[in-house]
């Protein structure tokens, strides 16, 4: 009892310590709605009502960093393991998760630059503000080949695994 009550005291401390500080918090509950408000943060509601209502993307980062590459793969764990609780998640789903996440990443600010720089941004193309789901669905295929041969059995099992996990 009180598990909640005494997290919120200690990310108020944390809050109060650092302003600038960012704390992101995976809760079933909702038991932190009251604190998010107070501290001006965001609610992400996973549910399939909500986000057609509120479209969410972890991917959505001007730049990233080791951090957030962590950070999108504890989101993105955690959804698969709620929205999948019998499924095991190992160490080459976490490889190759992480690896797509890096890929994406890449690939897209590669993009971004070579647009910028080409004659097609005169063009009517409009290009998204960051990576979408489908960039990172097309990056987990490269990033388990990195991981082994494709004649790799249980390497191939968990890329169809996370690709089906995440759609």
């Amino acid at each position: 009892a009180g598990k909640s009550c005494l997290t919120s005291q200690i990310i108020m401390m944390f809050l109060e310590k650092n302003p600038d500080g960012v704390i992101r918090i995976i809760d079933k509950k909702c038991s932190y709605q009251k604190l998010c408000d107070l501290f001006g943060g965001k609610v992400v509601n996973f549910s399939y009502e909500h986000l057609e209502k509120h479209p969410y993307s972890p991917f959505a980062l001007k730049e990233w960093t080791v951090d957030d590459i962590d950070v999108i793969f504890g989101i993105i764990k955690t959804v698969i393991s709620l929205k999948n609780p019998s499924k095991e998640f190992s160490a080459i789903h976490e490889e190759i998760l992480k690896d797509g996440i890096v890929s994406t990443f890449n690939s897209y600010y590669k993009n971004i630059k070579s647009y910028e720089t080409s004659k097609q941004k005169n063009s009517n193309e409009i290009l998204p503000d960051h990576p979408i789901w489908e960039d990172f669905h097309s990056y987990i295929s490269s990033a388990a080949e990195r991981k082994g041969s494709s004649t790799n059995h249980d390497i191939m099992k968990a890329k169809e695994e996370i690709i089906e996990w995440t759609y």
